[in-house]
């Protein structure tokens, strides 16, 4: 079975006003959202411009390795395309944004490259990257009080938590979510007997 070199995903979305394409000026977050790795610190000029270099310390959630990648935004059009190139030791990662207008919304492409090509792994983690970043900007482009609530506990916590206190959090949820279904059992049960 031969995998494919890069991982594209198409959608069309619907906002009312240009906030959630305000990923496409924020390179933290982008790299923040992506699965397999926690980033640590990034290195970059305040303001994004074609061709300006960055550096990145992540940890890799699979291997628990810390790295340094060096990377470069290639394109930048705020609000519309954002095209970075990051280089490990032993592979070359390149992820395209883009947003159009389009007649229900705007359609938004990503494709992420890899040299050499990715094992069906990584594949399925940019896949899961892709889908991070446009329900990000579909969260962004909320307009309700719990919409921004839910916005400011990504920026403020989840975002920069690690992707094992990520999991941590969602099995201690799951457990909570079990013990009060159960409460509510045991209290139906002893009211209806």
């Amino acid at each position: 079975m031969t995998l494919p070199e890069h991982c594209n995903r198409t959608a069309v979305v619907t906002f009312r006003g240009e906030d959630g394409f305000c990923v496409f000026d924020d390179l933290e977050t982008v790299l923040r959202l992506g699965p397999q790795w926690t980033v640590e610190a990034l290195r970059v000029e305040e303001n994004l411009c074609s061709g300006m270099p960055f550096e990145v310390d992540v940890e890799f959630d699979s291997s628990e390795q810390k790295a340094t990648l060096a990377g470069t935004v290639e394109r930048h059009v705020p609000g519309r395309l954002l095209a970075v190139t990051l280089v490990t030791g032993r592979a070359t990662l390149r992820l395209f944004l883009s947003a159009q207008p389009h007649i229900s919304g705007h359609e938004v492409e990503m494709r992420f490259e890899c040299d050499p090509p990715p094992s069906l792994h990584a594949l399925r983690e940019f896949d899961m990257w892709a889908r991070s970043i446009l329900n990000y900007m579909q969260i962004s482009a909320g307009r309700g009080f719990f919409t921004k609530m839910w916005k400011y506990f990504l920026d403020r916590w989840w975002l920069k938590m690690p992707q094992f206190g990520k999991r941590i959090v969602i099995i201690v949820l799951i457990g909570e979510a079990f013990s009060l279904a159960m409460l509510i059992g045991i209290l139906l049960w002893w009211k209806i007997f």
